[in-house]
């Protein structure tokens, strides 16, 4: 902006499309009718009154700190120059749905996640307001459960937390997490998160029955059944119903 010394500190802000990783920028100090120095910070001194690169990264927010100080051959010895300082703040334009997507898994011989609908009928215990547009439902044959996130960028990070007790598990994305369930329906919150934003998805972790423990009707028999994957031998819910027939 051109030089205004009764607002002598500015916020000017740019907003860049989600998929720019960086913007090329000069900077310049206005002229303000006497000399000016330029002093910038957060950049390298060389890039002073020259073509800069800005990278953008994963962290959707970036901003320069830029200070001109006019002074003027005509003014007292001695005088302290006029100070404006400047903040350019670089923002990409965020859609939490498409730079926030995660994903919830769980070891295959201990059982899977599903993404679910948030009105989902496993989820109508789950308590919040997430603004995700799904959620998860975790089948378990074990009530120590484990769980390992997926997520769109390497900065960001996850957490279970568990309702209503509000206990938080850290979750990393290179080891499953053990998760101590003390009843065969525990509702969790996933939290999807870096320094700028986060989306929290409404998670439901179900200990369910084992396709063993259903009726045989007349005419079927149990499909056979290995030991590696968890969900060839589990039914849907804590107890095995006529539902469940086709998949055991």
């Amino acid at each position: 902006p051109a030089f205004d010394p009764d607002a002598l500190n500015q916020t000017i802000k740019y907003v860049v499309d989600e998929r720019e990783y960086g913007v090329h920028i000069f900077l310049e100090c206005p002229s303000g009718g006497g000399r000016t120095v330029q002093v910038q910070e957060g950049m390298p001194s060389e890039s002073v009154g020259a073509p800069a690169h800005i990278v953008l990264s994963e962290r959707y927010v970036e901003s320069v700190r830029m200070e001109c100080r006019y002074t003027d051959d005509t003014w007292p010895q001695g005088a302290e120059p006029l100070r404006a300082r400047y903040r350019l703040l670089f923002e990409r334009s965020l859609r939490t749905d498409s730079m926030f997507r995660a994903m919830l898994m769980v070891p295959a011989e201990l059982g899977y996640c599903e993404k679910v609908d948030t009105k989902s009928k496993y989820l109508e215990g789950w308590k919040g307001d997430s603004g995700a547009q799904y959620g998860f439902v975790c089948r378990v044959e074990s009530l120590e459960a484990e769980a390992i996130p997926s997520l769109a960028s390497p900065h960001m990070q996850a957490q279970l937390i568990h309702q209503p007790s509000g206990l938080v598990t850290e979750l990393s994305s290179s080891e499953a997490r053990r998760l101590w369930m003390k009843a065969n329906k525990e509702y969790f919150t996933l939290r999807a998160f870096d320094r700028v934003a986060e989306v929290q998805y409404p998670t439901v972790f179900l200990h369910v029955a084992r396709c063993t423990s259903m009726s045989i009707p007349d005419g079927f028999a149990l499909r056979e059944m290995g030991d590696e994957v968890a969900y060839a031998r589990m039914c849907m819910e804590e107890k095995c119903a006529d539902s469940d027939k086709e998949h055991c």
